[in-house]
């Protein structure tokens, strides 16, 4: 093992330095008073004499070892989700050593180890970092943004239940993840009610064009789509059946 010259040095009052023996001529340089290798190359190790002088000298050749700093991981993308959605967790790879995630730039507050890391489902925009270290080396960090927003509904205008395989149901994007609790009514043009959805389960009970099994007629219904969240308006407009050729 390396010496402990400092507390040598303290009990028998001498001094002490530390060189390269033999001398390189790689670049790297040697600190005399504190052993530190500079500019060293990856994967060297180097023979380092450390000696000291006064009443009682000695030295000691010791061998070194330059390990590399590992790069930085590569990374999955940044992703963008709705609140509710089921988010996928974060992937990063690395040739070699161990994988550390980070929320915090500074690199402080470790939040797991590995391949994959679950992102937090916080409302707002979280950075996640993600570092690799190898014989006690960390690398530089990768960076993953993750965003989490409130997502409106989309509402189609129209649909085309003619059983094609494409458009055939009224989707609602989003309804039962950004309004757990809706229920949706369909009215035709003399106000009777022909389509009325289970509260806060439409994704599973679409409205497909049809009143008692009957398909509609082509032509414009009106509908109520009532959030039952605070703060959310109700939403109203007409949809359109639409048959093809």
């Amino acid at each position: 093992d390396i010496p402990n010259l400092d507390i040598y040095q303290a009990e028998n009052k001498t001094h002490w330095m530390a060189q390269f023996n033999p001398a390189v001529s790689d670049g790297a340089t040697i600190n005399p008073t504190t052993g530190a290798i500079s500019n060293g190359v990856a994967g060297t190790t180097y023979a380092v004499e450390y000696s000291t002088s006064g009443a009682c000298p000695a030295n000691s050749i010791e061998s070194v070892e330059v390990y590399a700093i590992p790069l930085a991981p590569s990374v999955s993308a940044d992703q963008t989700y709705c609140i509710g959605d089921v988010m996928a967790p974060m992937t990063a790879s690395t040739p070699s050593g161990t994988l550390n995630w980070y929320d915090d730039l500074g690199l402080t507050n470790n939040i797991g180890n590995g391949t994959s890391q679950a992102p937090f489902s916080a409302n707002g925009t979280s950075v996640y970092y993600v570092t690799s270290t190898n014989n006690g080396c960390e690398g530089p960090e990768s960076a993953i943004v993750i965003v989490v927003e409130e997502c409106d509904i989309i509402i189609p205008t129209a649909f085309t239940p003619d059983q094609d395989g494409a458009n055939d149901d009224w989707e609602l994007v989003n309804i039962d993840v950004i309004f757990p609790q809706n229920t949706v009514k369909v009215y035709n043009r003399w106000g009777n009610l022909v389509f009325e959805s289970p509260q806060g389960d439409y994704d599973n009970n679409r409205w497909d064009g049809t009143y008692k099994g009957e398909l509609l007629p082509v032509g414009s219904y009106y509908y109520i789509i009532e959030p039952n969240a605070e703060g959310a308006d109700t939403k109203s407009g007409s949809v359109s059946i639409i048959l093809g050729n």
